[in-house]
């Protein structure tokens, strides 16, 4: 259960600057989101110039409020701006929204360069997606929730009003459902009739259950789907691993039975965390939760183009980096030697040599 990181291998600079940015804060109590896609009856609407905090500038704030609601949260524009404040978060950075959002347990895949065809399927699927463009609606640019496709019309929830082309309508229900033509959308997204900018969110899929996933708090598991989104993986897949190497335990002080120094969730070697800029006796103290901020990192400083995140070699880039993208055959340690007696309890059918599928194995184990 050792996670034997060959760091001399990988390639990349290590970039780590912002570990404890998000302050954990538990989140205000909230509905359970719905099982289904929501109907137009679940579709809250706010209008941002009645916000107490920058009516004319929480047009993003405001429709990020309004998708939680349609997706069974029960937030409001003011409570989200400070939230975003408790918890030191920019409401103007995408990153921090998507942040926030898979907090409330919503999966937000976020992007600049979404095909058009991908986000009408969404929509038609019965989920939101927050949209805008880089001067889109105002001279400032303004930001607006489109909630499904109807013939040659987009319904949408406008927090600021209904535009007509020119000039807005300012009135408390004017934006509420109004229909946009696919031709007014698209002038005011930067790609055109072919891509967008959105925000596509609906509710988190389960995770697979895996041994000592009791272990987990509901916010270490959002963070897990956070963590696996950004490094291209299966959250689920990421829970696995995490299981084994920390034997279940889930905990960021886990040190390895064989005596080799490694450390918590994944099992980091004191030269990896030097590496990583800490050491594994600060990583020991941290939280579940910051630590996975350094699993993350850690997943940064492998080649992308060399790992295409598969349970083989998701695993593989924790015990070996040398055997990212090797056959399932392929040999890892043998005995004898130091990598062998560490590992020893991977070699499931004891013939000397540790194979990827043996190594694999425990981690597909995981799973219950």
């Amino acid at each position: 259960m050792l996670a034997l990181l060959m760091v001399a291998s990988i390639e990349g600079t290590i970039r780590f600057s912002q570990v404890s940015r998000h302050q954990e804060c538990p989140l205000p109590l909230k509905k359970s989101v719905p099982n289904s896609p929501p109907t137009s009856q679940n579709f809250p609407y706010f209008y941002q110039l009645n916000n107490k905090y920058d009516p004319y500038g929480s047009c993003l704030l405001t429709s990020t409020a309004m998708v939680l609601g349609c997706l069974g949260k029960t937030v409001s524009p003011d409570s989200l701006y400070l939230e975003f404040q408790k918890r030191n978060l920019d409401r103007f950075l995408h990153s921090d929204i998507q942040y926030l959002l898979n907090e409330y347990e919503i999966d937000d895949n976020w992007s600049t360069n979404h095909q058009w065809s991908r986000v009408i399927s969404h929509l038609k699927a019965g989920y939101p997606a927050i949209f805008s463009g880089p001067v889109s609606f105002t001279s400032r640019g303004h930001v607006i929730v489109l909630l499904g496709v109807e013939d040659d019309n987009f319904s949408c929830h406008d927090p600021y009003g209904k535009f007509d082309g020119t000039k807005y309508l300012n009135k408390p229900e004017a934006g509420k459902f109004v229909h946009y033509s696919r031709e007014l959308i698209f002038a005011q997204s930067a790609g055109g009739s072919a891509t967008t900018w959105a925000h596509l969110c609906q509710p988190h899929q389960p995770l697979k259950r895996v041994i000592g996933d009791e272990n987990c708090s509901q916010q270490f598991k959002n963070k897990v789907r956070l963590v696996a989104k950004k490094i291209n993986c299966d959250p689920s897949d990421l829970m696995a691993v995490i299981s084994w190497e920390s034997d279940g335990t889930f905990s960021p002080s886990k040190q390895n039975y064989a005596g080799s120094g490694a450390t918590g969730l994944i099992q980091f070697m004191p030269h990896t965390a030097l590496a990583l800029g800490t050491t594994t006796q600060v990583l020991a103290q941290m939280t579940a939760l910051d630590q996975l901020d350094y699993v993350e990192e850690y997943f940064n400083m492998i080649d992308p183009a060399k790992l295409k995140k598969s349970l083989a070699d998701l695993y593989m880039a924790v015990l070996y980096p040398k055997a990212i993208g090797k056959s399932l055959n392929y040999g890892l340690f043998t005995t004898p030697g130091i990598a062998y007696q560490q590992n020893s309890g991977l070699d499931i059918n004891r013939d000397g040599t540790i194979s990827v599928s043996e190594a694999v194995a425990k981690i597909q184990a995981r799973f219950i």
